[in-house]
């Protein structure tokens, strides 16, 4: 199933008669997320709006080269109220921390959501979902254009930023001739490509490089060779000085190995959650399983955070793989 809707008019009258703005993004923040969030920002700047940003969780080092990441985002000043909320990159509340909870809720004006997932509650008054867009970052270059704000480079980085994440460097199968064209237009300000894939891909930090050292290690892959994958645990990060962020693209090298399927990549939380992220070559739709454990994504990337042990979800994720995989 897919979810394709034209950008509505309404948001885009919302956004013009609103004076105070809050945009959100998800918890565990990437670079599409951020990247949208911090587009959207310098855009709305630009037209004289009053913006804030929010994201539980802040942003982690390796997202502080996008234009506009200077600063605390994780708080939010308690009475302030807003015209306008915009939720980008999810489409659950949970997804948002707890900005959606009584009262904060009564503060956030008009919600909208911004989101290329495929899963999703009826969390907002307002809604702009592609599903067949490579990222929210896409979305969100549409949205100004309709506003119409005029693009610059600091936008257009951002944007372009949350494309080449999302689509993995334009590889994965969320890449089509719309996502090319939107790209085209970013490159066309006069931004540097190389900067952005220097920042995204070619400035790890040592403890990274070790702590992914030490996950391969960790790496199983069933009998059937179709199903791999890898623990992080709450020692091994803190023997090793790593942090949360520096687990992005972990579980790329399960779903790379030959015969692969599906990867996963389980990594205990310091609340006790174990967070799990998934991967998938295409045959077996990751979100289904992300969605009957609360969680949400597309058919090739989900994930979800559960309570529990690390070693025995990852025996139960096995079963459950196994079921989906015997028929391939």
């Amino acid at each position: 199933m897919e979810i394709k809707r034209e950008i509505n008019r309404e948001i885009i009258e919302k956004l013009r008669s609103a004076k105070k703005l809050l945009l959100v993004s998800h918890i565990y923040p990437d670079v599409d997320t951020a990247s949208s969030m911090l587009a959207m920002k310098l855009a709305l700047l630009k037209v004289g709006k009053e913006v804030s940003c929010y994201n539980a969780h802040d942003l982690a080092p390796n997202l502080r080269f996008l234009k506009g990441s200077e600063g605390r985002f994780d708080k939010l000043h308690p009475k302030k109220k807003f015209d306008a909320t915009v939720l980008l990159d999810a489409g659950t509340a949970d997804r948002f921390g707890n900005i959606l909870d009584k009262p904060s809720r009564d503060r956030l004006g008009c919600i909208i959501k911004v989101d290329h997932h495929l899963t999703g509650d009826d969390i907002s008054d307002l809604e702009f979902v592609d599903t067949k867009r490579s990222s929210t970052a896409e979305l969100v270059a549409e949205i100004i254009k309709h506003y119409p704000i005029e693009l610059d480079q600091d936008i257009a980085m951002n944007i372009y930023s949350g494309i080449v994440s999302d689509t993995g460097s334009f590889r994965y199968s969320n890449t089509n001739s719309a996502t090319f064209k939107c790209a085209a237009t970013m490159l066309a300000t006069g931004i540097n490509t190389w900067d952005v894939a220097m920042n995204l891909y070619e400035n790890r930090p040592v403890e990274e490089i070790r702590l992914l050292s030490r996950t391969l290690t960790t790496l199983e892959v069933s009998d059937s060779g179709k199903f791999a994958s890898l623990i992080v645990t709450r020692k091994d990060m803190q023997e090793l000085g790593a942090e949360d962020y520096m687990l992005d693209g972990f579980v790329n090298f399960g779903r790379s190995i030959k015969g692969v399927e599906v990867s996963v990549l389980l990594s205990e939380k310091e609340d006790g959650m174990v967070k799990i992220s998934m991967r998938s070559k295409g045959a077996v739709n990751v979100a289904e399983i992300a969605a009957a454990m609360g969680g949400g994504g597309h058919h090739n990337a989900a994930g979800f955070s559960k309570k529990g042990d690390i070693r025995k979800l990852r025996e139960k994720l096995s079963k459950i793989a196994a079921e989906k995989l015997a028929k391939y």
